[in-house]
């Protein structure tokens, strides 16, 4: 079989093959459309008795939290049907979809919900509309469902069916080997299971998407890639994929099991994990906001849902509103005391920032225009005046020799450039005009000389600035090359003194598949 093909951002990938029968019965398979869901709630109703056909909440579960394993089939173009009759461009044609279980039989309990880690996939539905049947849509849409799942599931090690005895012949054309009477109980008929095992031993592609957080603009912010899974908490292959993706950093998410009643009333869960090439770190910003962008942009999370990401730092949750602003609620990080002038850290510090050399040789505003150095739990704090902000020399040596994850320089929203002077942004570049503050960050023992945008080091800067300006909704801007915007609020009521709501604006950038 030759290697598989790409067609399209929402396609799954096929083997030449597969797209050429796909192609010859004018079809097209690809993930659900939130459009199509509808149509499709109608098809399973009329396709099923009413003992066993799904509830139209049990369907928009499944591609809720499911919609990796609910793929449509629609006509190409006009009039095509591949067999007699035709239909309008775009049509459904039918769907097929499946929920994962741990172990290997099938029950009605494994049937019921759906767990992200389970390496059993169990169909549900396999429906062609009435006037499109019996012209062998529904043998090859299962064919591409399979090989979709083969190529794009490494977690998947098999696929299971139920089937009525009529259906058996159909079934075993697509592959599947017959199994027995099933112990299901799924209305008033017989079923026997039937089964394929997926060859753990090929390669898979997964899914990825990456995206500029912290700007509404491409090549600017932050750029953060997203993958759709975390293979089976493999951290050694998450650390190996970030330093081949080689950016700033790269986060994987994975579905959390849930209910129909918690998807729909409280939003879907995943767990999140950020790497750097560098290593994995507790907090990451800008890749949480690529996340969540990436799952409302790809149609994995209805627009209107919020999303909470289980990680190493709690349960993280994530709203858009209808400007396109992604609000995100963080755990507040509050720098300590001042080191003193004639501590030696502090020194270092301002030594290796390129300050000391600034305006003569003391502190508090004087030599080297520094007014605060400071550290919080992960990073060192250093306040500047905006003159030797604009004049920032970092040694990336130097600083890769201190203790400390990275290093904040921040300094009040006066602009001291012009927009674009010796390739530093300034916040003449932001999509929201003026700023309360500005700051860059430095992690080179992370693997990361300068970021481009932090998003956790917001979670720091929000409550010193909010302090020192008495106000709890400000806007940041991280003056790097490629410069963002961070919109800021600090001890909410509703969330507690100890949050932080950090917004921004994202864009996507390109997708791809990556081999496993």
């Amino acid at each position: 079989m030759s290697g598989p093909t790409y067609t399209s951002p929402t396609d799954p990938p096929f083997s030449p093959e597969t797209l050429a029968a796909l192609e010859s019965k004018g079809l097209e398979v690809r993930g659900l459309s939130e459009a199509n869901l509808p149509k499709a709630v109608e098809l399973e109703t009329a396709s099923y008795p009413e003992d066993e056909a799904a509830s139209p909440e049990n369907m928009r579960f499944r591609r809720a939290n499911a919609g990796d394993f609910f793929l449509e089939a629609t006509l190409k173009t006009a009039g095509e049907g591949g067999g007699g009759g035709g239909g309008d461009a775009g049509e459904l044609v039918g769907f097929v979809c499946g929920t994962c279980s741990q172990g290997e039989e099938l029950s009605h309990e494994s049937m019921h919900l759906h767990d992200p880690s389970g390496q059993t996939l169990c169909i549900h539905s396999v429906v062609v509309a009435e006037n499109f049947r019996r012209r062998g849509y529904a043998t090859e849409m299962l064919k591409a469902y399979v090989e979709s799942v083969a190529l794009t599931q490494p977690g998947v090690r098999r696929v299971c069916l139920i089937a009525k005895a009529g259906l058996l012949g159909m079934y075993a054309s697509c592959g599947f080997t017959l199994e027995g009477l099933s112990p299901v109980v799924h209305g008033k008929d017989p079923w026997f299971e039937m089964r394929i095992d997926l060859d753990s031993s090929e390669p898979r592609l997964l899914r990825f998407v990456q995206v500029d957080a912290f700007s509404g603009r491409k090549f600017c912010g932050n750029p953060a890639a997203v993958f759709f899974t975390q293979a089976g908490g493999d951290a050694d292959w998450m650390q190996k994929v970030a330093v081949e993706m080689n950016i700033s950093e790269t986060c994987f998410l994975e579905l959390q099991p849930a209910t129909p009643d918690e998807a729909s009333s409280m939003g879907p869960t995943y767990a999140l994990r950020w790497f750097t090439p560098g290593g994995e770190v507790d907090l990451c910003g800008h890749a949480t906001l690529a996340a969540a962008f990436a799952l409302w942009e790809e149609g994995r999370v209805g627009p209107g849902l919020p999303i909470r990401f289980s990680t190493a730092s709690g349960v993280l949750t994530c709203r858009r509103d209808a400007e396109g602003w992604v609000a995100m609620d963080f755990p507040s990080e509050v720098v300590g005391d001042a080191l003193p002038e004639d501590d030696e850290g502090r020194t270092a510090i301002v030594q290796a920032l390129g300050l000391a050399s600034v305006g003569g040789g003391g502190g508090g505003g004087e030599g080297g225009g520094v007014l605060f150095v400071g550290r919080n739990r992960c990073d060192v704090m250093v306040e500047v005046t905006p003159d030797a902000f604009s004049t920032l020399a970092p040694d990336m040596r130097m600083l890769a020799a201190i203790e400390s994850r990275g290093f904040i320089v921040t300094c009040n929203g006066q602009q001291p450039k012009k927009a674009g002077e010796e390739g530093i942004g300034t916040a003449g570049d932001t999509d929201g005009g003026s700023v309360d503050f500005q700051s860059r960050f430095f992690a080179p023992r992370m693997g990361i000389d300068e970021d481009p945008v932090t998003g956790s080091a917001h979670c720091c800067l929000a409550p010193y600035w909010g302090s020192k300006l008495g106000r709890r909704c400000m806007v940041g801007y991280q003056a790097s090359p490629r410069g963002g915007t961070v919109r800021a609020t600090v001890g909410l009521k509703s969330e507690g003194d100890g949050r932080v709501v950090l917004e921004g604006k994202a864009v996507s950038v390109f997708r791809g598949l990556f081999r496993r």
